[in-house]
């Protein structure tokens, strides 16, 4: 970086050029790494943005870049990372085409987003890794009208067990949306199945735990008096809401869990409802 200041005398700097003038940086090829030394250009640093310089040229002989600025400020020498690359052949002609891609491999499935215990202010997802290769968790999570409102990267590599992330900084009374996928390098992973969760009203009501999924509608107040809350297919539920089924007749199956029969039986028989 480079700061460069024009003045009229000791104090008065010059905001701006009558004449757009040619500014040149000097660099040493052996700092470049693996950066593209022909796409190297020079930024200026204005209103807290660094914007590219126009009518730029690299000299690779004497290792400089000149560009054209309309005023002085702090300079900065950028450019691209040289990526990796494919050959496709092209069947029609003996020519071929270089195209640029991502080297490394996605996830091969999706983390298992199965619990998420809550308070007034935070939430603390617990998930079950997913398979493949990765090396950091994107969580997505937000309140109802806009479920993707925020975002939350966290580096994690293979794990044998859970993984608890904890999100803070949430509304009390309030219904949020989370779900989650692994990524690797450039390659990303699919999406978990959403998780909706409402936090408490008050700092100090007890914790709520909010399951992946429940497979009947049920009075989760009678079965499970420590307060946890099943959330059906990923959606909120709660003993207010939710009705008592008699043993002698077959339980309502809601529409949306027909595809976990199976499981319903077991989790039927376990409490000796079915």
């Amino acid at each position: 970086m480079v700061q460069l200041s024009a003045l009229t005398n000791q104090s008065t700097k010059i905001s701006q050029f009558d004449q757009p003038i040619r500014v040149s940086l000097s660099y040493n090829p052996s700092d470049l790494g693996n950066l593209n030394e022909s796409e190297l250009t020079i930024y200026r640093y204005d209103n807290g943005q660094w914007q590219a310089l126009s009518n730029c040229s690299v000299n690779t002989n004497s290792h400089t870049v000149t560009c054209t600025t309309n005023n002085f400020s702090v300079f900065g020498l950028f450019a691209c990372q040289v990526a990796p690359t494919t050959t496709v052949a092209v069947t029609s002609t003996t020519a071929s085409t270089t195209t640029t891609a991502c080297s490394h491999t996605p996830p091969s499935s999706a983390p298992d987003l199965f619990q998420i215990n809550a308070n007034s202010q935070t939430a603390k997802l617990h998930l079950a890794p997913a398979a493949g290769e990765y090396d950091r968790y994107s969580i997505t999570y937000g309140p109802k009208n806009n479920p993707q409102a925020y975002a939350v990267l966290f580096s994690q590599f293979k794990s044998q067990g859970a993984i608890v992330f904890t999100v803070s900084a949430l509304k009390p009374n309030t219904e949020y949306h989370f779900r989650v996928r692994a990524e690797n390098g450039c390659a990303v992973g699919e999406w978990s199945r959403e998780l909706i969760i409402r936090t408490n009203r008050k700092k100090k009501q007890k914790e709520k735990i909010f399951y992946k999924e429940t497979f009947i509608a049920v009075n989760t107040e009678a079965l499970f008096p420590s307060q946890n809350y099943f959330s059906p297919s990923g959606g909120v539920s709660s003993p207010k809401t939710t009705k008592k089924i008699p043993k002698t007749n077959s339980p309502e199956i809601l529409p949306k869990n027909k595809p976990w029969y199976g499981n319903l039986k077991q989790f039927l028989n376990k409490f000796k409802l079915f």
